[in-house]
Protein backbone atom coordinates (compact mmCIF):
# COMPACT_ATOMS: atom_id res chain seq x y z
CA UNK A 1 0.00 0.00 0.00
CA UNK A 2 3.01 2.36 0.82
CA UNK A 3 3.96 1.54 -2.57
CA UNK A 4 0.88 2.29 -3.84
CA UNK A 5 0.50 5.91 -1.97
CA UNK A 6 4.19 6.64 -3.45
CA UNK A 7 3.21 6.24 -7.39
CA UNK A 8 -0.44 7.95 -6.28
CA UNK A 9 1.95 11.09 -5.35
CA UNK A 10 4.20 10.84 -8.73
CA UNK A 11 1.16 11.01 -10.48
CA UNK A 12 0.09 13.73 -8.35
CA UNK A 13 2.96 15.91 -8.79
CA UNK A 14 3.97 15.48 -12.21
CA UNK A 15 0.36 16.11 -13.29
CA UNK A 16 -0.87 19.14 -11.34
CA UNK A 17 0.29 21.75 -13.63
CA UNK A 18 -2.33 20.08 -15.98
CA UNK A 19 -4.83 19.19 -13.00
CA UNK A 20 -8.58 20.11 -13.32
CA UNK A 21 -10.74 22.55 -11.27
CA UNK A 22 -14.40 22.19 -11.27
CA UNK A 23 -16.93 25.52 -11.04
CA UNK A 24 -18.74 25.71 -7.51
CA UNK A 25 -21.82 23.41 -6.95
CA UNK A 26 -21.66 21.52 -10.00
CA UNK A 27 -22.00 18.36 -8.79
CA UNK A 28 -23.45 16.42 -6.01
CA UNK A 29 -23.04 13.00 -3.95
CA UNK A 30 -25.18 10.56 -6.01
CA UNK A 31 -28.65 9.88 -4.10
CA UNK A 32 -28.76 6.18 -5.73
CA UNK A 33 -25.40 5.05 -3.92
CA UNK A 34 -26.45 6.44 0.03
CA UNK A 35 -23.84 7.70 2.12
CA UNK A 36 -20.37 8.45 0.72
CA UNK A 37 -17.28 9.15 2.65
CA UNK A 38 -15.22 11.86 3.01
CA UNK A 39 -11.71 10.93 3.66
CA UNK A 40 -8.77 13.42 4.58
CA UNK A 41 -6.61 12.56 1.16
CA UNK A 42 -7.10 10.66 -2.19
CA UNK A 43 -7.04 7.14 -0.81
CA UNK A 44 -9.06 4.42 0.84
CA UNK A 45 -6.43 3.96 3.02
CA UNK A 46 -7.18 7.82 4.66
CA UNK A 47 -8.99 8.84 7.69
CA UNK A 48 -12.85 8.87 6.80
CA UNK A 49 -13.73 12.85 8.07
CA UNK A 50 -17.08 12.27 7.85
CA UNK A 51 -19.96 10.46 5.54
CA UNK A 52 -22.24 12.45 3.16
CA UNK A 53 -25.88 11.50 2.40
CA UNK A 54 -27.02 11.79 -1.29
CA UNK A 55 -27.62 14.67 -2.66
CA UNK A 56 -25.13 16.78 -0.77
CA UNK A 57 -24.10 19.64 -2.97
CA UNK A 58 -20.29 19.91 -3.36
CA UNK A 59 -17.89 22.57 -4.39
CA UNK A 60 -14.88 21.03 -6.24
CA UNK A 61 -11.65 22.63 -5.96
CA UNK A 62 -9.55 20.58 -7.84
CA UNK A 63 -9.22 16.44 -8.92
CA UNK A 64 -6.77 14.00 -8.11
CA UNK A 65 -4.68 12.57 -11.39
CA UNK A 66 -6.64 11.27 -13.72
CA UNK A 67 -9.57 12.09 -12.01
CA UNK A 68 -10.83 9.46 -9.79
CA UNK A 69 -10.78 11.59 -6.42
CA UNK A 70 -12.22 14.97 -6.30
CA UNK A 71 -11.23 17.82 -3.92
CA UNK A 72 -14.59 19.40 -2.37
CA UNK A 73 -16.38 21.13 0.22
CA UNK A 74 -19.81 20.67 1.10
CA UNK A 75 -22.50 23.41 1.80
CA UNK A 76 -22.12 23.07 5.81
CA UNK A 77 -18.26 23.82 4.99
CA UNK A 78 -17.03 20.02 5.48
CA UNK A 79 -13.43 20.24 3.37
CA UNK A 80 -12.23 16.43 1.94
CA UNK A 81 -11.70 14.17 -0.96
CA UNK A 82 -14.85 11.56 -2.15
CA UNK A 83 -14.77 8.86 -4.63
CA UNK A 84 -15.67 10.54 -8.10
CA UNK A 85 -17.53 7.46 -9.32
CA UNK A 86 -19.80 8.27 -6.49
CA UNK A 87 -20.78 11.62 -7.43
CA UNK A 88 -22.59 13.14 -10.38
CA UNK A 89 -22.19 16.44 -12.27
CA UNK A 90 -24.84 19.35 -12.53
CA UNK A 91 -23.69 21.17 -15.67
CA UNK A 92 -21.65 18.88 -19.10
CA UNK A 93 -19.27 22.34 -19.34
CA UNK A 94 -18.16 22.36 -15.35
CA UNK A 95 -14.36 21.50 -15.99
CA UNK A 96 -12.18 23.95 -16.81
CA UNK A 97 -8.26 23.81 -16.38
CA UNK A 98 -6.06 24.54 -13.58
CA UNK A 99 -2.19 24.69 -13.41
CA UNK A 100 -1.96 23.61 -10.12
CA UNK A 101 -2.90 26.95 -8.60
CA UNK A 102 -5.03 27.63 -5.47
CA UNK A 103 -8.52 28.19 -5.88
CA UNK A 104 -9.97 30.51 -2.90
CA UNK A 105 -13.95 30.28 -2.20
CA UNK A 106 -15.44 33.38 -2.93
CA UNK A 107 -16.94 33.57 1.05
CA UNK A 108 -12.50 33.65 1.65
CA UNK A 109 -12.28 36.44 -0.70
CA UNK A 110 -14.40 38.98 0.93
CA UNK A 111 -13.15 38.24 4.64
CA UNK A 112 -9.54 38.39 2.78
CA UNK A 113 -10.59 41.21 0.99
CA UNK A 114 -11.98 43.16 4.49
CA UNK A 115 -8.94 41.89 6.70
CA UNK A 116 -6.51 43.37 4.11
CA UNK A 117 -8.37 46.87 3.98
CA UNK A 118 -8.51 46.69 7.62
CA UNK A 119 -5.27 46.16 7.94
CA UNK A 120 -4.21 48.82 5.19
CA UNK A 121 -6.09 50.93 7.87
CA UNK A 122 -4.04 50.31 10.36
CA UNK A 123 -0.26 50.34 8.91
CA UNK A 124 0.23 46.89 8.23
CA UNK A 125 2.57 46.19 5.55
CA UNK A 126 1.17 44.20 2.55
CA UNK A 127 4.54 42.64 1.63
CA UNK A 128 5.58 40.93 5.05
CA UNK A 129 3.68 38.10 6.47
CA UNK A 130 4.10 36.54 9.89
CA UNK A 131 4.77 32.92 10.75
CA UNK A 132 3.24 31.40 14.06
CA UNK A 133 3.95 27.70 14.70
CA UNK A 134 5.87 25.13 16.70
CA UNK A 135 9.55 23.63 15.70
CA UNK A 136 7.66 22.69 12.08
CA UNK A 137 7.65 26.21 11.34
CA UNK A 138 11.57 27.10 12.99
CA UNK A 139 13.18 24.44 11.11
CA UNK A 140 15.73 26.04 9.03
CA UNK A 141 13.80 24.24 5.82
CA UNK A 142 10.88 26.73 5.82
CA UNK A 143 11.00 28.89 3.79
CA UNK A 144 14.09 30.45 4.82
CA UNK A 145 16.01 28.42 1.70
CA UNK A 146 13.54 31.31 -0.12
CA UNK A 147 15.34 34.00 0.48
CA UNK A 148 18.58 32.47 -0.27
CA UNK A 149 17.91 32.40 -3.39
CA UNK A 150 17.84 28.43 -3.73
CA UNK A 151 13.81 28.17 -5.26
CA UNK A 152 13.53 26.25 -8.45
CA UNK A 153 9.79 26.35 -9.85
CA UNK A 154 10.08 24.16 -12.46
CA UNK A 155 6.24 23.53 -13.53
CA UNK A 156 5.71 26.12 -11.05
CA UNK A 157 6.52 29.46 -12.70
CA UNK A 158 3.56 31.22 -11.51
CA UNK A 159 4.87 30.96 -7.71
CA UNK A 160 7.11 33.89 -8.98
CA UNK A 161 4.99 36.55 -8.11
CA UNK A 162 5.18 35.02 -4.82
CA UNK A 163 8.82 35.64 -4.37
CA UNK A 164 9.19 38.74 -5.68
CA UNK A 165 6.06 40.51 -3.65
CA UNK A 166 7.00 39.37 -0.39
CA UNK A 167 10.01 40.76 1.58
CA UNK A 168 12.89 38.82 2.10
CA UNK A 169 12.58 39.12 5.69
CA UNK A 170 9.48 37.59 5.88
CA UNK A 171 10.93 34.19 4.19
CA UNK A 172 14.20 34.50 6.49
CA UNK A 173 13.14 36.15 9.67
CA UNK A 174 13.28 33.79 12.74
CA UNK A 175 9.80 34.46 14.11
CA UNK A 176 9.13 35.42 17.66
CA UNK A 177 6.34 33.34 17.38
CA UNK A 178 7.35 30.03 16.98
CA UNK A 179 9.18 27.64 19.24
CA UNK A 180 10.47 24.59 19.45
CA UNK A 181 8.12 22.44 21.71
CA UNK A 182 5.08 25.23 21.79
CA UNK A 183 1.15 24.65 21.71
CA UNK A 184 -1.42 26.49 20.75
CA UNK A 185 -1.26 27.91 24.35
CA UNK A 186 2.56 28.58 23.77
CA UNK A 187 2.08 31.98 21.24
CA UNK A 188 -0.92 33.33 23.75
CA UNK A 189 1.42 33.07 26.45
CA UNK A 190 3.83 36.03 27.67
CA UNK A 191 6.37 33.83 29.72
CA UNK A 192 7.00 32.31 26.35
CA UNK A 193 7.89 35.16 24.81
CA UNK A 194 11.47 36.85 24.14
CA UNK A 195 12.36 39.01 26.92
CA UNK A 196 14.80 40.94 25.42
CA UNK A 197 12.75 41.86 22.40
CA UNK A 198 8.63 41.40 23.66
CA UNK A 199 6.82 44.17 26.32
CA UNK A 200 6.08 43.20 29.63
CA UNK A 201 2.97 40.99 29.23
CA UNK A 202 3.69 40.45 25.79
CA UNK A 203 2.77 37.04 23.87
CA UNK A 204 4.89 35.94 21.34
CA UNK A 205 1.85 36.20 19.17
CA UNK A 206 1.50 39.93 19.69
CA UNK A 207 5.00 40.47 20.25
CA UNK A 208 5.80 39.70 16.37
CA UNK A 209 3.04 41.21 15.20
CA UNK A 210 3.79 44.01 16.41
CA UNK A 211 7.21 43.80 15.41
CA UNK A 212 5.96 42.56 11.30
CA UNK A 213 3.12 44.25 11.30
CA UNK A 214 2.29 41.95 8.50
CA UNK A 215 -0.47 41.50 6.35
CA UNK A 216 -0.72 37.97 6.75
CA UNK A 217 0.36 35.09 9.22
CA UNK A 218 0.89 31.37 8.28
CA UNK A 219 -0.47 29.43 11.34
CA UNK A 220 0.54 25.87 11.73
CA UNK A 221 0.35 24.37 15.77
CA UNK A 222 -0.80 21.38 16.75
CA UNK A 223 1.90 18.80 16.28
CA UNK A 224 2.82 19.21 20.34
CA UNK A 225 -1.07 19.90 21.03
CA UNK A 226 -2.22 16.34 20.18
CA UNK A 227 0.29 15.03 23.02
CA UNK A 228 -0.73 17.56 25.96
CA UNK A 229 -4.24 19.24 25.15
CA UNK A 230 -7.75 18.11 25.26
CA UNK A 231 -9.58 18.99 21.53
CA UNK A 232 -11.31 21.91 23.54
CA UNK A 233 -8.61 23.72 24.77
CA UNK A 234 -6.67 23.38 21.39
CA UNK A 235 -10.25 24.71 20.12
CA UNK A 236 -10.48 27.28 22.36
CA UNK A 237 -7.17 28.25 22.18
CA UNK A 238 -6.90 28.33 18.14
CA UNK A 239 -9.94 30.46 18.22
CA UNK A 240 -8.58 33.17 20.29
CA UNK A 241 -5.39 33.49 18.01
CA UNK A 242 -7.78 33.78 15.09
CA UNK A 243 -9.70 36.72 16.93
CA UNK A 244 -6.41 38.67 18.24
CA UNK A 245 -5.11 37.93 14.36
CA UNK A 246 -8.31 39.29 12.82
CA UNK A 247 -8.67 42.11 14.91
CA UNK A 248 -5.60 43.39 14.29
CA UNK A 249 -6.31 43.28 10.50
CA UNK A 250 -3.90 40.65 9.77
CA UNK A 251 -5.19 37.34 7.47
CA UNK A 252 -4.84 34.45 9.43
CA UNK A 253 -3.95 31.38 6.62
CA UNK A 254 -4.51 28.14 8.84
CA UNK A 255 -2.98 24.81 8.44
CA UNK A 256 -3.89 21.40 9.21
CA UNK A 257 -0.76 19.14 10.70
CA UNK A 258 0.88 16.34 9.34
CA UNK A 259 0.65 12.91 10.44
CA UNK A 260 2.07 12.26 13.77
CA UNK A 261 3.60 8.45 14.57
CA UNK A 262 1.98 7.46 17.24
CA UNK A 263 -0.92 9.98 17.30
CA UNK A 264 -3.08 9.19 13.99
CA UNK A 265 -6.38 9.79 15.63
CA UNK A 266 -5.69 12.59 17.33
CA UNK A 267 -4.22 14.47 14.50
CA UNK A 268 -7.58 13.61 12.81
CA UNK A 269 -9.86 14.97 15.48
CA UNK A 270 -7.43 18.08 15.44
CA UNK A 271 -7.39 18.58 11.33
CA UNK A 272 -11.10 18.61 11.85
CA UNK A 273 -11.47 21.41 14.43
CA UNK A 274 -8.75 23.17 11.96
CA UNK A 275 -10.97 22.92 8.78
CA UNK A 276 -14.16 23.32 10.94
CA UNK A 277 -12.82 27.30 12.33
CA UNK A 278 -11.37 27.45 8.70
CA UNK A 279 -14.80 27.31 7.20
CA UNK A 280 -16.35 28.96 10.49
CA UNK A 281 -14.32 32.22 9.84
CA UNK A 282 -14.22 31.65 5.91
CA UNK A 283 -10.25 31.94 5.94
CA UNK A 284 -7.84 30.45 4.00
CA UNK A 285 -6.74 26.88 4.87
CA UNK A 286 -3.51 25.00 3.79
CA UNK A 287 -3.92 21.30 3.62
CA UNK A 288 -0.68 20.09 4.84
CA UNK A 289 -1.50 16.64 5.76
CA UNK A 290 -2.51 15.37 2.44
CA UNK A 291 0.00 17.12 0.96
CA UNK A 292 2.25 15.09 3.01
CA UNK A 293 -0.09 11.73 3.80
CA UNK A 294 0.71 10.34 0.21
CA UNK A 295 4.66 10.86 0.34
CA UNK A 296 7.22 8.16 0.80
CA UNK A 297 7.12 7.83 4.89
CA UNK A 298 4.23 10.08 5.35
CA UNK A 299 6.86 12.61 4.32
CA UNK A 300 8.40 12.57 7.81
CA UNK A 301 11.92 12.18 9.60
CA UNK A 302 12.54 9.12 11.41
CA UNK A 303 10.72 10.69 14.54
CA UNK A 304 7.87 10.25 13.14
CA UNK A 305 6.97 14.35 13.46
CA UNK A 306 8.96 16.77 11.16
CA UNK A 307 8.58 16.84 7.80
CA UNK A 308 12.05 15.21 6.06
CA UNK A 309 14.52 16.76 3.87
CA UNK A 310 15.52 16.07 0.20
CA UNK A 311 18.81 14.52 -0.86
CA UNK A 312 20.53 18.82 -1.10
CA UNK A 313 18.84 19.38 2.40
CA UNK A 314 18.79 23.16 2.99
CA UNK A 315 18.92 24.20 -0.72
CA UNK A 316 16.98 21.25 -2.25
CA UNK A 317 13.80 21.97 0.35
CA UNK A 318 12.39 24.49 -2.36
CA UNK A 319 13.91 22.82 -5.66
CA UNK A 320 10.13 22.10 -7.26
CA UNK A 321 11.79 19.80 -9.85
CA UNK A 322 9.84 16.54 -10.83
CA UNK A 323 12.46 14.02 -9.12
CA UNK A 324 12.53 16.04 -5.99
CA UNK A 325 9.02 16.35 -4.70
CA UNK A 326 8.75 13.40 -2.67
CA UNK A 327 9.59 14.94 0.77
CA UNK A 328 8.27 16.57 3.41
CA UNK A 329 9.96 19.56 3.66
CA UNK A 330 9.49 20.69 -0.54
CA UNK A 331 5.83 19.27 -0.15
CA UNK A 332 5.02 21.73 2.56
CA UNK A 333 7.13 24.67 1.37
CA UNK A 334 5.44 24.12 -2.05
CA UNK A 335 1.55 24.24 -0.50
CA UNK A 336 2.94 27.30 1.75
CA UNK A 337 4.12 29.15 -1.57
CA UNK A 338 0.80 28.21 -3.79
CA UNK A 339 -1.22 29.19 -1.41
CA UNK A 340 1.13 33.37 -1.02
CA UNK A 341 0.84 33.36 -4.83
CA UNK A 342 -2.94 33.01 -4.47
CA UNK A 343 -2.97 35.54 -1.60
CA UNK A 344 -0.61 38.12 -3.54
CA UNK A 345 -3.20 37.72 -6.72
CA UNK A 346 -5.68 39.58 -4.24
CA UNK A 347 -3.13 41.76 -2.48
CA UNK A 348 -1.86 42.69 -5.88
CA UNK A 349 -4.79 43.75 -6.93
CA UNK A 350 -6.47 46.26 -4.32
Amino acid sequence: MRFLRWLLLTAFLLTAPGGRLLRAQDAMINPEVGRVNLRAAPSLEASILETLPGGTSLTVMRLSPGGGWLYVMTDRGAVGWVYRELTTFIREDAAVLLDGRVRLEPTVIERVEALLALGRTLGRRSDAFAKVGDSLTVADHYLKPVAEGFARLADYGYLESALAGFSGDSFARRSLAAGVGWTSYSVLTASYADSETCREDEPPLLCEYRLMQPALALILLGSNDVGVLDPGEYAHNMRRIIDLTTARGIVPVLSTIPLRVGFEERVDAFNQIVRGLAAEYHLPLMETYAALWLLPGYGLDEDGVHPNAPPRGFAGSVDFRAGNLYYGHVARNLTTLQMLAALWELMDDA
